[in-house]
């Protein structure tokens, strides 16, 4: 900082308001110190700045798991917030671990700021006032959890429209696939909640002959698939098939195509969620948007608040029918956390001597040892990580950077390396770069300044992105084409192209399509490629450029949608198509299925393309700790509130 000082020819104390982003200092001068910071690449000691303020700049996402990709379209949405506010994020996936969830709770304060939980916490988590001087905000946890902050979305709401939307297809007879999203602890669980009841009734549908039919855990696509054939066998007459998320109810899909039953002529199907793969299933998913992006900017603006220690409006402040956020804030004084010299005074010794208790130096007797041991136990104390940090000069720190969650392998790769690093002791910080530039932004510093290390899953960057640069911390590039100018961890992706086109080969396929991701007007190339033209030459099948086929978005669905329709429109025969990633397959295999429609085995008639509709929830709800929930969820919109579901088709 005394370098960026002289050079910028003011004091240190100029630069670190600068830094700091204080108010009062002239444009120009703030430009100088600016200017002087990127000649020197410098950084500020994240240790250092903890110490002094008390925070550590980090916001932890709890999830049960990445690998949902509701759940990770979530995480996706709060990071993406969180980067706008210039909070750094770490992601904790919890898997409905008890012990995992309070150990993250645990370490609010001592490691993190904040926490924000997504969904409700499992049996044995007991909140008990303990986090009186920590924000925790749950999102999406329901609205029976008292004693911590929460953000759902509104279920009175989307059952009200799910039930006008039955209303309006002449749907008689639905039922349930797993509990309504307004499923209290007290309902019946082979009935809709009292909420769902109280809707159906309204919209003229018996409620007391609905049924609400248990799911597996985890309510994945199997689990739907295994409902829907269990209602299918017993009620014949069912119209309308009500699930709890979009997996199970692209598994109740499967299930209706397979016996021939015309979705949604003959039954039809609602989800929740919003996915992307239900835009490109066959026939097109009807589905409840709850807006993860609303979710995830009104819970940081409480964490915000609850930071800033302003207290947000109360419940009763906000007028119903105004679609804003209902908050009850919490109340307690706050609670001063324990310092090494607290625990030497409640042990008798001194601070230096608690320090070589906790760092395992030899020295102190067994009964100093043990006392020590004790009053860290009574006291609650945590190592302060800061000052550890100034002394070994580490933050403990790891970047993960993928372009985005929302593909299966990204969220599935982030969330392995997340528990790997946690058995080596790192905290993961997780960054999504959208762009080239967030990409090589997080590679060279920038936006991950606090880090030990930083590990990439590459789209962006090329082998000469960092020709001029040098990272200042250890970076390791995972997939991708490999490089010296950096350590790379690469998969076979040549010998797995092969592999693919191989299997298709000896199958008989010879007229194979590639669907790739390549820039339109330019050629195919890479690993991958260059496995598929191995394949194909080792058959003695000549290559035609006529089967190469790109989207506009290289990691939308929509991309390999659009791909195959552009495909089949050419009319150029194929027999069999080759996918670079699994969502391009999904939206290619949606194109195929939608635009060459074939006969049903087992009745003959074609597939019918039912017509998307997003039902938009309002507004997020907030509730807030000390308050129980009044069984509504703090529901912010009057009785007879217009909300309009929109009708899309892709």
């Amino acid at each position: 900082m005394r370098d960026d000082a002289a050079l910028a020819g003011v004091s240190v104390k100029t630069v670190s308001r600068v830094v700091n982003m204080e108010p009062h200092t002239r444009p120009e001068v703030v430009r100088r110190v600016r200017a002087a910071i990127a000649e020197f690449e410098w950084v500020p000691n994240a240790a250092a700045r903890t110490l002094r303020t008390g925070r550590t700049g980090l916001l932890c996402v709890g999830v049960a798991e990445l690998r949902r990709p509701y759940l990770a379209t979530l995480v996706e949405a709060i990071v993406a917030e969180a980067d706008r506010r210039r909070i750094e994020v770490a992601v904790e996936p919890t898997h409905g671990d008890a012990r995992r969830v309070r150990d993250l709770f645990d370490s609010c304060g001592p490691v993190f700021d904040a926490v924000v939980h997504i969904g409700g916490l499992p049996p044995g988590v007991d909140l008990g006032g303990a986090l009186e001087d920590r924000p925790v905000v749950v999102v999406q946890g329901g609205t029976e959890l008292a004693g911590v902050d929460r953000v759902d979305d509104d279920v009175m709401e989307a059952v009200v429209l799910v039930a006008r939307h039955l209303t309006v297809m002449g749907r008689m007879r639905p039922v349930l696939l797993g509990p309504d999203r307004a499923r209290r602890s007290d309902d019946d669980p082979d009935r809709p909640s009292r909420a769902m009841r109280g809707a159906l009734a309204s919209a003229g549908i018996d409620a007391d002959a609905v049924l609400a039919v248990a799911v597996g855990r985890p309510a994945d696509r199997g689990a739907g698939a295994a409902a829907a054939a269990a209602v299918l066998d017993a009620m014949h007459d069912v119209d309308a098939l009500l699930c709890v998320n979009d997996e199970v109810a692209l598994g109740a899909l499967h299930v209706l195509a397979a016996r021939g039953l015309d979705v949604p002529g003959r039954v039809a199907v609602i989800g929740y969620d919003n996915l992307d793969d239900g835009r490109f299933s066959a026939p097109v998913l009807t589905t409840v948007d709850p807006g993860p992006q609303r979710l995830a900017r009104v819970a940081l603006e409480l964490l915000a608040d609850r930071l800033a220690g302003t207290a947000p409006p109360a419940r009763g402040d906000v007028p119903r029918g105004s679609g804003a956020p209902r908050v009850d804030a919490r109340r307690g004084p706050a609670v001063r956390r324990p310092t090494l010299a607290d625990v030497g005074a409640a042990a008798g010794v001194s601070a230096k001597t608690v320090s070589n208790v906790l760092l395992g130096r030899l020295g102190a007797s067994e009964a100093t040892r043990a006392a020590v041991l004790a009053a860290i136990e009574q006291l609650g104390y945590r190592v302060n990580m800061a000052g550890r940090g100034l002394v070994s000069g580490r933050t403990g720190r790891v970047a993960v950077v993928v372009p985005n969650l929302y593909q299966p392998y990204f969220a599935e790769l982030a969330e392995r390396l997340i528990h790997a690093l946690e058995e080596r002791g790192c905290t993961t910080m997780l960054r999504v770069a959208h762009d080239r530039e967030a990409e090589l932004a997080a590679v060279l510093g920038p936006t991950t300044a606090t880090v030990d290390g930083v590990i990439v899953s590459p789209h962006f960057l090329s082998g000469d992105s960092l020709a001029e640069r040098t990272p200042p911390r250890p970076v390791v590039q995972l997939g991708s084409a490999p490089t010296p100018l950096r350590d790379c961890v690469v998969m076979g992706e040549r010998a797995g192209s092969e592999a693919m086109t191989r299997h298709l080969l000896e199958s008989g396929r010879r007229r194979i399509a590639l669907v790739w991701n390549n820039a339109p007007g330019t050629a195919p190339q890479g690993d991958r490629f260059e496995g598929y033209l191995a394949a194909l030459a080792a058959y003695g099948v000549p290559r035609d450029d006529a089967l190469f086929v790109s989207g506009s978005d290289w990691d939308r669905r929509a991309s390999g949608y659009e791909a195959m329709v552009g495909l089949l429109r050419q009319k150029v025969a194929f027999d069999a198509a080759l996918r670079q990633r699994r969502d391009r397959g999904g939206g290619s295999a949606g194109a195929a299925q939608l635009r060459a429609p074939r006969p049903d085995r087992r009745c003959g008639h074609r597939l019918r393309r039912h017509g998307r509709e997003r039902i938009h929830l309002p507004a997020p709800v907030v509730g807030e700790s000390g308050a129980a929930g009044d069984g509504r969820g703090g529901r912010p919109h009057a009785p007879g509130t217009d909300r309009r579901v929109r009708r899309t088709r892709s």
